[in-house]
């Protein structure tokens, strides 16, 4: 088992906290939010830990683990960023943005989740944007679900809070031939010059990875999950994640 942290971004409306550092630097309960997950990951008999850096990269405390830079930063986005750890994206792993914090328990769910391709999805979301923003629909992106579970839209600007049934956190695990198909998938994208949601290669988020694998039949499975989770985006997030979380027994914990 391994994981690849996507820790790349210039967290410009994090500033000036992040004029020296990158966002997964920023502290939490006296430690980065990077070595919280770095933590969990071990705690988890993950034995593999890869983190992409771009920004302020010789910032990031890696714990001995391996540091990919994407040294594009400036100008791409978390699926290039991604794609610069394509040797490592096989047999199976986890993929996780390292601006959030999730507790122990919800990366061992994750694991334990028998699909090729499994995306955790908080379902209790609409309580964490309402303190986050004055209108949680301004923020939120549409997320629709079959009715096995499958993930049938991710990603897009709503129309209505309808369209939201849960929302995406950045944590995610492909494993067999899902492993394989992201792998594909992300090549294509790039030397086939695909657009996707209107955006090139260079400019997309992995929700649009994730689209673009939904649309040609690939299924891509939810795994839900209710709060035990926050990231760090902008200074009121910092402030809010702040309030929420205590150590507990080493591990950090969601207030409830």
């Amino acid at each position: 088992m391994k994981i690849i942290m996507l820790a790349a971004g210039q967290g410009t409306r994090l500033r000036p906290i992040t004029e020296e550092i990158p966002k997964c630097m920023i502290q939490l309960c006296d430690r980065p939010i990077i070595e919280w997950q770095i933590n969990n990951a071990v705690a988890s008999n993950i034995n593999e830990i890869h983190i992409v850096g771009g920004y302020r990269a010789d910032k990031i405390s890696t714990s001995g683990n391996n540091l990919i830079i994407n040294r594009d930063y400036k100008s791409t986005n978390m699926a290039y960023s991604l794609w610069c750890a394509k040797e490592h994206l096989t047999d199976d792993y986890i993929v996780a943005y390292g601006d959030i914090y999730y507790e122990k328990n919800i990366l061992d769910r994750l694991m334990e989740s028998e699909h090729d391709i499994s995306v955790v999805i908080d379902m209790g979301w609409y309580e964490y944007w309402s303190k986050r923003f004055e209108n949680p629909a301004d923020d939120a992106e549409t997320l629709k679900l079959g009715s096995n579970g499958e993930i049938k839209e991710i990603g897009l600007p709503i129309t209505n809070i309808d369209e939201v049934e849960g929302q995406y956190i950045g944590l995610m695990r492909f494993k067999n031939s899902g492993a394989s198909t992201l792998l594909k998938t992300l090549n294509s994208l790039k030397e086939d010059n695909i657009r996707v949601n209107g955006r090139s290669f260079n400019s997309m988020y992995i929700t649009d990875v994730l689209q673009h694998m939904i649309n040609i039949g690939v299924d891509v499975m939810a795994v839900q999950i209710n709060r035990g989770w926050l990231e760090v985006d902008d200074i009121n997030d910092l402030e809010i994640a702040r309030s929420l979380v205590k150590i507990s027994e080493n591990e950090l914990k969601m207030e409830t």
